[in-house]
């Protein structure tokens, strides 16, 4: 479990809030649920890394397995639990719901 937010792997994604960081790294945030389960579903071959807090997980255990699905589909993806103060961390958002992932922008 990643919980020290302020742990260099953090502080990188972090860093993707800012536009020149994403066109940079070609690397986008996805933030909570819905975006993260969208992403899943549809472009998992996008996805590279995924947190999740215990609890957004249990709450909502479908992502658990579309994250299962992705993996064999993609096998670099990785995911890691991550708590509360790593989330609000990473997150852009006010109020985080307890997912955060990174994807790779969608080649034109």
């Amino acid at each position: 479990m990643l919980e020290n937010p302020r742990a260099a792997r953090v502080r990188t994604i972090r860093k993707l809030s800012q536009r020149t960081v994403r066109r940079e790294t070609g690397r986008f945030l996805l933030e909570g649920p819905q975006a993260v389960r969208e992403a899943l579903t549809y472009r998992p071959d996008l996805v590279e890394d995924l947190f999740a807090t215990p609890t957004a997980l249990e709450k909502h255990g479908d992502i658990r397995t579309l994250i299962d699905d992705a993996q064999a589909e993609n096998p670099d993806l990785e995911w890691e639990y991550a708590d509360e103060a790593v989330i609000d961390a990473m997150s852009d958002t006010v109020t985080p719901q307890g997912f955060v992932a990174v994807a790779k922008q969608n080649p034109t």
